[in-house]
C-alpha cells in the first residue's frame, strides 16, 4: 500500500507539472491558478514536513533514528513538498525495513494528519476543478491533459477515504482507551478502598489488644 501510495504521490504531482508546463497557457484564464495551487501547497508542505522533523529530532528516539537513515529522511521530506503525506510512509514498516520505521510522536503524525487533511482544500480539489474547466474550454485535449485529470480525481478520491479511514480508527481507539481507563480507576479505588478497610480493621485489633492488656494488668494489680 505504502508503494502504491508513493508511486501516485510522485505521479501526481510530475503530471502536474508537465501539465502546467505544456497546457498552462493553453487557457489563459486558469494559468494564474494553475500556478498557484501548483507553487504554493508544494512550498506549506515543504516547510511544513522540515518543521515536523525538526521538531521530532527534539526527541532522542527519533534522533537516533534520524542519524541512522538520514538520506531516507530527507528524501522523504523533499517527496512530502509534493504531498506531506509521504511523511507517513516514514513510519509505515513497509517491508520490515528499519528506514521505514521511523518512532515518529503522536503530535507528529497528528501533524501530518491535520497538514493531509488541509491539502486535500488548498490542492487536491482545487486542481481538480482546474482540470475539469480546462476540459470544457479546449478543443483538442491531449494524453497529458487526460493523464492529469485522472490523476488529480484519483489523488483526491485516496485522500479522502484514507482520512476518513483515519478519522474512524481514532475515534476507535479513544473509545477503547475510556473504558480502559475507568476499570484501571474503579480497580485503583476498589484497592485503595480495601487497604484503608484494612487499616480500619489494623487499627481495631490493636486497641482492643492495648484494652485486654490493660485490663489484665489492673487485675494483677488487685
Amino acid at each position: 500500500m505504502a508503494v502504491l501510495q508513493l508511486g501516485l504521490i510522485i505521479f501526481d504531482f510530475v503530471i502536474n507539472a508537465l501539465f502546467f508546463s505544456y497546457n498552462g497557457k493553453v487557457v489563459e484564464e486558469l494559468y494564474i491558478p494553475s500556478l498557484m495551487f501548483l507553487t504554493v501547497p508544494t512550498v506549506v508542505n515543504a516547510i511544513w514536513a522540515f518543521y515536523i522533523i525538526f521538531d521530532e529530532n527534539k526527541s532522542k528516539t527519533f534522533l537516533d533514528w534520524f542519524a541512522q537513515h538520514l538520506m531516507v529522511a530527507l528524501i522523504f521530506t523533499v517527496l512530502s513538498g509534493a504531498d506531506i503525506e509521504a511523511l507517513s510512509i516514514l513510519h509505515s514498516n513497509m517491508a520490515g525495513f528499519e528506514f521505514f520505521n521511523a518512532p515518529f510522536s503522536t503530535k507528529g503524525k497528528n501533524s501530518i494528519f491535520w497538514a493531509s487533511c488541509l491539502n486535500i482544500f488548498v490542492k487536491d480539489i482545487p486542481q481538480v476543478i482546474i482540470q475539469i474547466l480546462y476540459k470544457h474550454s479546449v478543443v483538442i485535449y491531449d494524453i497529458i491533459s487526460l493523464f492529469a485529470l485522472i490523476s488529480s480525481c484519483l489523488s483526491l478520491l485516496i485522500n479522502i477515504v484514507g482520512r476518513l479511514f483515519q478519522t474512524i480508527n481514532i475515534c476507535r481507539h479513544r473509545s477503547l482507551e475510556a473504558p480502559a481507563a475507568e476499570r484501571n480507576f474503579t480497580s485503583d479505588e476498589l484497592m485503595s478502598h480495601s487497604i484503608h478497610v484494612k487499616d480500619e480493621n489494623d487499627s481495631k485489633k490493636n486497641n482492643l489488644t492495648k484494652r485486654s492488656s490493660k485490663g489484665s494488668f489492673q487485675e494483677v494489680i488487685s
